[in-house]
């Protein structure tokens, strides 16, 4: 479930950041950019292979943004790229080596004092024990990720650890606990107007509320849940339609541009034949010409 909420995040960075930006037009500033640039559009292009789920893609992006930023030695988008990797481990759910990408992005990130790097990572170990059905280690990892996150008054990155610390509780048949940590985060998620923390929330309070035998307010939730994954599901359909008319209006005009090329080109053909049998009618009379003149004298 804590995945589900990754791919959130994930979405919701897509839109904040790459609204004006599609793989096509990165590629053309690729061209053009220079040092650190070129690592940060290769990063960008592998987060939208990501987004659109294809994780092979996206992992090649990445590695190619981490060598950029090596040669840089920018330890900070090191240690970006290193979370890039490792989520795409995690989504192959190959959690140790994800681990491993973690583990490594934490110990720059401290080494940095860069303490949103540090929540974050702190955050996605604690994500990888949770797969492991290691709740306490989880537990640890995300208590320190919520109060680094505290100290920066990260808004959105509390709601995060507050969610999956009651995700864990759930886990651990402490539904009280639970209950507290993901009221919390509802709070939180409302004043952001976040729907989708604001979905998965939902969801696991009606979990907890099940645990309690408290049938009616899991219901209650349950419903709150699914008419909001409802109005995501929709909004997707409304996106995914646009970008879909935008990449056909796109392709018309480029077989438009196409075929008014191709015409160009035989209108310009049948111009240089025009012109060519003209000429050859030109020489061909002044040939004659001269021949009769000369058989004339």
């Amino acid at each position: 479930m804590r995945r589900f909420i990754l791919i959130c995040i994930i979405s919701i960075l897509f839109s904040t950041l790459f609204s004006d930006d599609n793989i096509d037009s990165l590629q053309k500033k690729f061209i053009s950019a220079k040092g650190i640039d070129r690592a940060y559009i290769l990063r960008k292009i592998g987060t939208i292979h990501h987004y659109n789920a294809n994780l092979n893609e996206a992992l090649v992006y990445y590695q190619r943004s981490l060598e950029i930023y090596k040669e840089l030695d920018n330890k900070e988008g090191i240690a970006q790229s290193l979370i890039n990797i490792g989520v795409i481990c995690e989504n192959w759910e190959d959690y140790a080596e994800a681990l491993v990408y973690y583990q490594r992005s934490l110990e720059i990130n401290k080494e940095l004092d860069n303490k949103n790097g540090i929540a974050k990572s702190l955050n996605s170990i604690g994500n990888i024990y949770y797969c492991w059905g290691d709740y306490a280690e989880a537990l640890e990892y995300d208590q320190r990720s919520l109060e680094i996150n505290k100290e920066l008054d990260n808004k959105f990155d509390i709601a995060l650890s507050l969610n999956n610390i009651g995700y864990i509780y759930n886990k651990t048949n402490d539904q009280m606990l639970a209950k507290n940590y993901l009221e919390r985060s509802i709070k939180i998620a409302e004043e952001l107007e976040s729907t989708p923390l604001l979905c998965y929330n939902y969801e696991e309070l009606s979990e907890t509320y099940y645990g309690l035998d408290m049938y009616k307010k899991a219901l209650e939730y349950y419903k709150l849940y699914s008419a909001i994954k409802d109005s995501i599901f929709r909004e997707e359909q409304r996106t995914a339609f646009t970008n879909f008319k935008v990449r056909a209006a796109v392709e018309i005009k480029e077989k438009e541009n196409e075929i008014l090329i191709k015409n160009n080109t035989i209108q310009e053909l049948q111009i240089k034949k025009r012109n060519m049998f003209i000429l050859i009618f030109i020489i061909s009379i002044i040939l004659i010409t001269i021949l009769a003149f000369v058989t004339y004298i």
